[in-house]
């Protein structure tokens, strides 16, 4: 049986297709430039699964990525489907823990949550020049 939130993010994952295809994208330097932000990208958990998968099909169809998140969880997983040179991650400096979601026995499983967007993480953001 299918859920409709799997049903819902295949829907996702077929509109930008669609949309990619029948665009006059060309995969140049005008191509799609997709800012994603999710409080947890390294805690893995269904929405930081989805947004990987999200993210993997924007790559392959030749588009850039930028994830915009905080440290929460564990950093080896930042790259755990390897780099690519159409994605940035830009970490958030200015965030809180979540003391409801802390669990001092195991760190990488606890969650923050971004306050502002400091100038820094501006820069970068602007540097990186999402469509």
């Amino acid at each position: 049986m299918t859920s409709t939130n799997s049903l819902n993010k295949a829907a996702t994952i077929f509109d930008l297709q669609t949309k990619l295809s029948n665009s006059s994208y060309n995969g140049e330097d005008d191509s799609l430039r997709i800012l994603i932000y999710t409080t947890c990208y390294n805690i893995i958990d269904g929405v930081t699964l989805t947004v990987r998968k999200l993210e993997q099909e924007i790559l392959e169809l030749g588009g850039h990525v930028c994830i915009l998140t905080t440290r929460s969880g564990d950093l080896n997983n930042t790259n755990m489907n390897g780099t690519h040179p159409n994605r940035k991650v830009i970490f958030l400096d200015n965030i809180i823990d979540l003391p409801f979601l802390r669990d001092p026995k195991n760190p990488n499983m606890s969650y923050n949550i971004g306050l502002s967007l400091s100038k820094t993480t501006q820069t970068e953001m602007e540097e990186f020049a999402p469509t």
